[in-house]
């Protein structure tokens, strides 16, 4: 999740309505949202990842990286 961009960051919600950042002069100019990092939100918009558990033995790993290979290989470099 990118923060800027959450309901509560973008609505300056929080746990109590004094909350220091929010209240200073330059708090209450910043404006969030998805226009604050729109460059952001595309480059996140193209990634991948894989979840690698602890646990995965070093074979499981070595298994991922083939797979992940695989399919680069056949789709090709952006």
């Amino acid at each position: 999740m990118i923060l800027p961009t959450a309901q509560r960051i973008e609505k300056k919600s929080t746990v109590h309505p004094a909350w220091p950042s929010f209240q200073s002069p330059r708090g209450r100019a910043i404006q969030y949202g998805s226009e604050c990092c729109p460059r952001t939100i595309d480059i996140l918009g193209r990634a991948g990842g894989v979840i690698m558990d602890p646990k995965f033995s070093d074979d499981d790993v070595k298994d991922i990286a083939r797979a992940i290979r695989k399919v680069y290989m056949a789709i090709g470099p952006a």
